[in-house]
């Protein structure tokens, strides 16, 4: 589930840094961080900040550090002059995997723009 979010994600050309917050209850899996990774997350930490204070926390400091110098590719997802309708229609479209994309005729396009 959690390798789906991440895959979605970088599809959306967001940097991906998971923490997860280590309780004495938890039982954190070395296998489950090599997962996240290898879906595509820059790093992934450990965070013990609830028994250790702020030395607890380093570690994810200098993650979240290192993952704002990484380069961006950002994007918009969809075409900044479409209204936001237009916008769901396409990706809708394409998330669903029904539909290749959205051919439309200037007139429905017109007829979409005034709803």
């Amino acid at each position: 589930m959690l390798e789906g979010h991440l895959l979605a994600c970088n599809w959306l050309s967001v940097t991906n840094l998971l923490s997860i917050v280590d309780f004495q209850s938890s039982s954190v899996s070395v296998k489950g961080l090599s997962n996240v990774l290898g879906a595509g997350a820059v790093d992934a930490v450990v965070c013990e900040h609830h028994a250790y204070g702020g030395a607890g926390a380093a570690k994810l400091g200098e993650a979240v550090i290192s993952a704002c110098k990484q380069q961006v590719d950002f994007k918009f997802l969809y075409d900044l002059k479409l209204t936001i309708k237009v916008h769901c229609l396409q990706w809708a479209c394409h998330s669903s995997n029904a539909a290749a994309g959205v051919h439309a005729t200037p007139d429905s396009m017109s007829d979409m723009m005034q709803v």
